[in-house]
């Protein structure tokens, strides 16, 4: 009996000394990175205007109509990190009825969601990242829409990629979305997304100044979203002609001013 004790607590010892040599294993190897969005109008910060009606308008499109914002929220997903020795991480995405990972729902109203904190990436020189702004088909199937809250149309239209709210003395009114009601008279809403027959997924791929990742450095990458981008580019947007945009159809014209949607601010360890 003596024996079979010991010889229980031997194997026991070295089960538990094989899992803390390969978690050890795994710290030493890997590291952690942080993607820090700034929402921006220009060279301002993207304010949030908490009072619907709010005749304070503090940005102004290409066009030189005045606006304010009360709404902006997208979508990231696909991660993608690089280096220029070859070291490569994604982001792994899963969907379950209670667990979501490598979706990513960025709020300005709420500040912690700016940051996306990714784990366990092989140690290596990064300098270059690849996400998609919205969901595509997989995600779609998945049903990742009980998760990302409020940016669900139908199964055959897919996700709101980016939901940009606000309002405008130019604005003709009769618009809605999350922040904005019908009876606005200044009010403009566009959700801009889909990924089937049309689709206006963007992906964007952004080199920064290469920063380590290991066990003992933490870098951050700061990305800027210019919101101004929205109104401004191949199809300038007139809020007195169109201000309400709700279908992947309809979208279509403003997806194609997104193209330098986002940009990088700086790198830092």
């Amino acid at each position: 009996m003596y024996r079979t004790i010991r010889n229980i607590l031997y194997v026991s010892a070295i089960i538990i000394i094989g899992a803390c040599s390969n978690n050890d294993e795994l710290i030493s190897t890997h590291g952690s990175i942080e993607l820090k969005f700034d929402n921006i109008v220009g060279s301002q910060s993207s304010g949030i205007i908490e009072q619907p009606l709010s005749q304070n308008y503090p940005f102004q499109t290409a066009m030189g109509q005045a606006y304010n914002l009360t709404l902006v929220k997208y979508i990231i997903s696909e991660i993608v990190l690089e280096g220029p020795n070859g070291v490569y991480y994604v982001d792994s995405m899963n969907v379950s009825t209670d667990f979501l990972s490598g979706y990513y729902l960025i709020n300005e109203s709420e500040p912690d969601s700016r940051n996306i904190i990714l784990q366990n990436i092989p140690a290596g020189t990064y300098n270059k990242v690849t996400f998609t702004m919205g969901v595509n088909e997989e995600g779609v199937t998945q049903g990742t829409g009980i998760f990302l809250d409020g940016m669900f149309w139908t199964w055959n239209s897919g996700y709101i990629a980016l939901k940009v709210e606000g309002q405008s003395p130019h604005s003709n009114g009769d618009s809605f979305g999350d922040t904005i009601e019908e009876s606005n008279p200044f009010g403009f809403g566009y959700h801009i997304g889909g990924w089937g027959s049309i689709n206006n997924n963007q992906t964007y791929t952004l080199e920064f100044d290469a920063v380590e990742i290991n066990h003992t450095k933490y870098p951050a990458v700061h990305i800027l979203m210019d919101v101004g981008s929205v109104f401004d580019g191949q199809n300038p947007v007139d809020f007195s002609i169109i201000n309400s945009v709700h279908s992947p159809r309809t979208g279509r014209l403003i997806t194609k001013n997104l193209d330098d949607l986002f940009s990088i601010d700086h790198a830092h360890q």
